[in-house]
């Protein structure tokens, strides 16, 4: 928040203990606004002009009303996200600052056995965008890695298996008005060696492929996932969302499937 003008009608304020709530029920200008607003929260202390012209201030809660107007100036930081993590020593929930990058190439892979696919359940991570999702197995490229170094690479390491046969299905371009964007390289496998081994990301699972399904997921896991099993020619999936919400989905640049 970089500047604000203008007057309440009502405001409402908590002290710094963060236990007392005042109304104040009158006229007031605006003299001071400052903080941060995010998707996630907003934190905002707010100072009025009273009548008489004493002053007060705190943190400004819900419930406050503009009077005739209310000039704000917003400074936007395209590349930045603000997550909020509580924090272990004083139990708050304190702000943190995540860099977006560019748009990252990712692998996703769903590796099938005996009609189930090998899913990863996202519960240990923090500010996981995936978190409490099923999702198939993968990650970032490393520099100078092909997309089947890095499905090799990925799969080894999240589940201890080596694959010995797969197929390279697609591209989802995964565009997110809170997280960074993704190229998801889609790829279905068959074939491994090897023993499962515990991830540090999640619990991996054998899942029946009719109850995958009904589990918690993106809502445009299933349009790819259909492409993958009809065995769709190399396709291009953009999905794009607002928070969870799916609310574009297009098919090789021209079809609208949401």
């Amino acid at each position: 928040m970089l500047s604000a003008v203008g007057c309440v009608s009502r405001a409402v304020l908590r002290d710094a203990g963060g236990v007392n709530l005042r109304s104040v029920d009158e006229p007031c200008e605006i003299v001071s606004l400052n903080g941060t607003a995010s998707r996630t929260r907003c934190h905002l202390h707010l100072a009025l002009s009273r009548e008489d012209l004493s002053v007060i201030g705190g943190h400004m809660m819900p419930g406050c009303i503009v009077n005739t107007t209310c000039e704000l100036v917003l400074g936007v930081l395209e590349h930045m996200r603000f997550d909020v993590e509580q924090d272990a020593q004083t139990g708050y929930d304190e702000l943190i600052f995540t860099e977006l990058e560019a748009m990252k190439n990712t692998t996703l892979c769903y590796i099938e056995r005996d009609g189930c696919y090998l899913l990863l359940h996202r519960v240990k991570k923090k500010n996981d965008l995936n978190h409490n999702k099923w999702v198939g197995i993968g990650g970032k490229f490393e520099e100078t890695e092909s997309p089947e170094e890095c499905l090799l690479r990925e799969t080894r390491e999240e589940t201890g298996l080596t694959l010995t046969s797969w197929r390279y299905c697609g591209i989802v371009t995964f565009v997110s008005d809170r997280w960074e964007g993704e190229y998801m390289h889609l790829f279905h496998a068959d074939g491994f060696e090897g023993e499962l081994i515990d991830c540090n990301e999640g619990v991996l699972e054998w899942i029946p492929k009719e109850r995958f399904h009904s589990l918690p997921q993106w809502e445009g896991d299933e349009i790819f996932l259909r492409l993958m099993e009809q065995h769709e020619p190399f396709f291009s999936l953009k999905l794009r969302y607002r928070g969870d919400e799916l609310i574009e989905a297009i098919l090789n640049g021209r079809q609208a499937l949401k």
